[in-house]
């Protein structure tokens, strides 16, 4: 998947773009190296949640931005709450 993702960037033009593959709780960076994080349909997978927050601002930089997606399995969270985020999300 690193390899496609690669592939994807370079084509896109955008060649500033790097894939490393790692552990979420332990990331493979430096301290502030990082522009932009995303995960999408990880973060539920994830056993110690705090942790792997901290891991991602620990790497992004001052202004750095996260950007996450995911899946919500709670029995409480009906479709009409959901057409109302406000609602269910923090």
């Amino acid at each position: 998947m690193i390899d496609k993702a690669t592939r994807n960037a370079l084509a896109l033009g955008l060649p500033n773009v790097e894939f490393r593959l790692g552990d979420l709780d332990a990331l493979p960076l430096e301290n502030g190296t990082v522009d932009v994080a995303i995960s999408n349909g990880v973060f539920n997978l994830c056993p110690d949640k705090p942790k792997v927050l901290g891991e991602v601002f620990r790497v992004l930089r001052v202004g750095g931005r996260l950007c996450m997606a995911d899946m919500i399995l709670e029995d409480h969270v009906t479709p009409e709450k959901v057409q109302h985020m406000g609602s269910w999300s923090g």
